[in-house]
């Protein structure tokens, strides 16, 4: 029995949930990006 108070509440919470795994994403990658163009940055002093 779920009202549609309660229906909108969990509506709203599973889109923050969301942009929440969107920007965790997009934070990774931006990582992973950073290490790999450090890794890109000293492939030349090390060859």
């Amino acid at each position: 029995m779920t009202t549609l108070k309660t229906q909108g509440i969990v509506k709203k919470f599973n889109k923050l949930a969301v942009v929440n795994r969107v920007d965790m994403a997009l934070n990774g990658g931006e990582i992973v990006g950073l290490l790999g163009r450090t890794v890109q940055a000293k492939q030349p002093v090390l060859t």
